[in-house]
Protein backbone atom coordinates (compact mmCIF):
# COMPACT_ATOMS: atom_id res chain seq x y z
CA UNK A 1 0.00 0.00 0.00
CA UNK A 2 2.76 2.53 0.99
CA UNK A 3 4.44 1.42 -2.52
CA UNK A 4 1.38 3.02 -4.53
CA UNK A 5 1.30 5.63 -1.92
CA UNK A 6 5.25 6.69 -3.54
CA UNK A 7 4.58 5.89 -6.57
CA UNK A 8 1.36 8.10 -7.19
CA UNK A 9 2.90 10.94 -5.14
CA UNK A 10 5.81 10.89 -7.28
CA UNK A 11 3.91 11.99 -10.39
CA UNK A 12 1.74 14.10 -8.83
CA UNK A 13 4.51 16.32 -6.70
CA UNK A 14 2.38 19.53 -5.61
CA UNK A 15 -1.27 20.41 -4.85
CA UNK A 16 -4.00 18.92 -3.39
CA UNK A 17 -4.12 15.32 -4.46
CA UNK A 18 -0.49 15.15 -3.28
CA UNK A 19 -0.92 16.75 0.07
CA UNK A 20 -4.19 14.12 0.50
CA UNK A 21 -0.93 11.03 -0.35
CA UNK A 22 1.07 12.55 2.30
CA UNK A 23 -1.95 11.75 4.77
CA UNK A 24 -2.27 8.74 3.54
CA UNK A 25 1.40 7.71 3.71
CA UNK A 26 1.11 8.87 7.03
CA UNK A 27 -1.91 7.71 8.77
CA UNK A 28 -1.37 3.93 6.56
CA UNK A 29 1.38 2.27 9.06
CA UNK A 30 -1.12 4.26 11.97
CA UNK A 31 -4.09 2.28 10.56
CA UNK A 32 -1.48 -1.09 10.08
CA UNK A 33 -0.71 -0.94 14.01
CA UNK A 34 -4.45 -1.15 14.97
CA UNK A 35 -4.23 1.29 17.86
CA UNK A 36 -7.46 3.53 17.32
CA UNK A 37 -5.92 6.15 19.36
CA UNK A 38 -2.67 6.17 17.19
CA UNK A 39 -5.02 6.42 14.06
CA UNK A 40 -6.95 9.15 15.75
CA UNK A 41 -3.35 11.27 16.82
CA UNK A 42 -2.19 11.12 13.39
CA UNK A 43 -4.82 11.57 11.67
CA UNK A 44 -5.29 14.97 13.52
CA UNK A 45 -1.52 15.68 13.59
CA UNK A 46 -1.54 15.30 9.50
CA UNK A 47 -5.21 17.54 9.76
CA UNK A 48 -3.31 20.28 11.78
CA UNK A 49 -0.68 19.84 8.73
CA UNK A 50 -2.50 19.66 5.38
CA UNK A 51 -2.93 23.29 4.93
CA UNK A 52 0.96 23.89 6.10
CA UNK A 53 1.82 20.93 2.94
CA UNK A 54 -0.06 22.81 0.35
CA UNK A 55 1.36 25.96 1.06
CA UNK A 56 4.76 24.27 0.91
CA UNK A 57 3.40 22.11 -2.48
CA UNK A 58 3.09 25.78 -3.87
CA UNK A 59 5.50 27.78 -2.53
CA UNK A 60 8.58 25.54 -1.93
CA UNK A 61 9.29 23.87 -5.28
CA UNK A 62 6.63 21.36 -4.50
CA UNK A 63 6.83 18.19 -2.35
CA UNK A 64 9.28 16.44 -3.91
CA UNK A 65 11.72 16.61 -0.76
CA UNK A 66 9.01 14.41 1.32
CA UNK A 67 7.82 12.40 -1.60
CA UNK A 68 11.99 11.62 -1.97
CA UNK A 69 12.20 10.50 2.03
CA UNK A 70 9.06 8.41 2.07
CA UNK A 71 10.38 6.37 -0.95
CA UNK A 72 13.88 5.80 0.88
CA UNK A 73 11.62 4.91 4.03
CA UNK A 74 9.41 2.42 2.02
CA UNK A 75 12.34 0.39 0.40
CA UNK A 76 14.10 0.65 3.72
CA UNK A 77 11.43 -1.42 4.86
CA UNK A 78 10.71 -3.34 2.04
CA UNK A 79 14.36 -4.49 2.63
CA UNK A 80 13.82 -5.20 6.09
CA UNK A 81 16.60 -2.79 6.91
CA UNK A 82 15.90 -1.54 10.31
CA UNK A 83 19.26 0.81 11.05
CA UNK A 84 18.23 2.03 7.27
CA UNK A 85 14.84 2.65 7.89
CA UNK A 86 15.62 4.51 11.07
CA UNK A 87 17.85 6.66 9.68
CA UNK A 88 15.69 7.59 6.48
CA UNK A 89 13.16 8.47 9.17
CA UNK A 90 15.06 10.77 11.45
CA UNK A 91 16.34 12.49 7.91
CA UNK A 92 12.89 12.62 6.92
CA UNK A 93 11.90 14.42 10.09
CA UNK A 94 14.94 16.51 10.26
CA UNK A 95 13.74 17.34 6.55
CA UNK A 96 10.53 18.75 7.92
CA UNK A 97 12.05 20.77 10.48
CA UNK A 98 14.51 22.24 8.31
CA UNK A 99 11.48 23.09 5.79
CA UNK A 100 9.29 24.43 8.54
CA UNK A 101 12.21 27.03 9.86
CA UNK A 102 13.23 28.05 6.05
CA UNK A 103 9.46 29.16 5.85
CA UNK A 104 9.74 30.89 8.72
CA UNK A 105 12.47 32.87 7.15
Amino acid sequence: MLTKIVERHAHQPDGEDCVADDHNFHVTPAEASQNSQRVWFVSELRELQSELSLTMSRTQGGLAAPVGEHAAIVESVRKQDEKAAAAEMLAHLEGIRDRLASDRQ
